[in-house]
């Protein structure tokens, strides 16, 4: 993996480092107004912050990570760049993607880009075949996002979900902080892990009907949800 580390404190020339998160299945439909969405906001960023460099993190999994970093990539300037956090190898991640064309895309997304593995430590090899190790693999990926993200776009129904790594934990991590299991006793808050979510009420095929504000752009604050 290249070695492309983020910035911990800020100073002049620090990036704005833009975290995404959200769902994997989109409604072909909301596409378009979705990058419209995500365009509007990060222009909004480009204009408050005209002179700093942007680092996006994206894991590129299928949905809305890819979604945020094709339209942020079209929005590049010299100097911005994508870091992919990766949950697990490239073979064993390529499961997940189901669509037609899915590894192409994610590996045409991910030229240039770097890559870095966030995959939880492990006295022993993982087991990718285990549902239970993936779904650590991308709570790690989460995780690594929310802690290091001046700004967390998430493209979300706005709905509770039972998972311990889906959107909606994620979320919730990022406006209240994370639990104690997930940090070290000696580990301070990190700057940039509890503050507001820029979200983009996403309607899921998987979950019907679609919220009453679908496609709708808001920024939920810390103790607001």
């Amino acid at each position: 993996m290249t070695t492309c580390p983020i910035p911990e404190q800020p100073g002049p020339h620090t990036p704005l480092v833009i975290g995404v998160t959200g769902h994997r299945d989109l409604r072909p439909e909301d596409i378009p107004t979705l990058e419209i969405r995500v365009e509007e906001l990060l222009s909004h960023l480009r204009h408050v912050y005209p002179d700093t460099p942007w680092i996006v993190l994206s894991p590129l999994a299928e949905g809305a990570d890819r979604l945020v970093a094709r339209v942020a990539r079209r929005c590049f300037r010299e100097g911005d760049r994508l870091i992919v956090p990766m949950p697990m190898p490239r073979s064993a991640y390529a499961e997940d993607f189901t669509a037609e064309g899915s590894l192409a895309e994610f590996d045409s997304l991910a030229e240039g880009a770097c890559m870095i593995d966030v995959m939880p430590d492990s006295d022993t090899p993982l087991d990718f075949s285990q549902r239970a190790v993936r779904s650590v693999c991308y709570r790690a990926a989460g995780l690594f996002i929310v802690q290091r993200s001046d700004i967390l776009i998430a493209l979300w129904d706005k709905r509770e979900s039972t998972s311990d790594c889906g959107t909606a934990r994620m979320v919730e991590y990022r406006l209240n902080g994370l639990p104690p299991e997930f940090r070290a006793a000696d580990a301070p808050v990190g700057p940039n892990e509890v503050g507001s979510v820029h979200v983009i009420v996403t309607p899921r095929r998987s979950s019907p009907p679609a919220p009453e504000d679908a496609l709708q752009r808001s920024e939920i604050l810390p103790g607001k949800w």
